[in-house]
């Protein structure tokens, strides 16, 4: 499937894609100007995470769109004269014939009789 369809990267997207580093930039300086100001160590931990890149975001765009492009297999074909066919069969087969009754009437034992 992933050779059929290619994920397109229209001007619309690589616009929003812009967008959103600019956003993600800016994040990242506000959250490391905020460490500054309180005077938190460098490289010390902070309980905001810092934000993803874009590639990230677009592998996850990615990911979404080739799960939506998994489609399941499709049952098989049932007619529904085949099975009524089978079943009018099987109604109409006996259940007891001479070849099977001494088989049968073996299987019940010798106190049945």
């Amino acid at each position: 499937m992933d050779e059929i369809y290619k994920i397109a990267s229209t001007e619309r997207i690589q616009l929003l894609e812009k967008e959103l580093a600019v956003q993600l930039a800016e994040l990242k300086f506000e959250i490391e100007e905020q460490g500054t100001l309180q005077g938190s160590v460098p490289g010390a931990f902070s309980s905001v995470r810092m934000p993803k890149d874009i590639s990230f975001f677009r592998r996850e765009r990615e990911l979404a769109l080739k799960k939506t492009l998994q489609v399941a297999e499709s049952k098989p074909l049932v007619i529904q004269a085949d099975v009524m066919q089978r079943e009018l069969e099987s109604c109409l087969r006996r259940e007891y014939t001479p070849e099977n009754l001494p088989l049968l009437l073996l299987q019940v034992g010798p106190f049945a009789i």
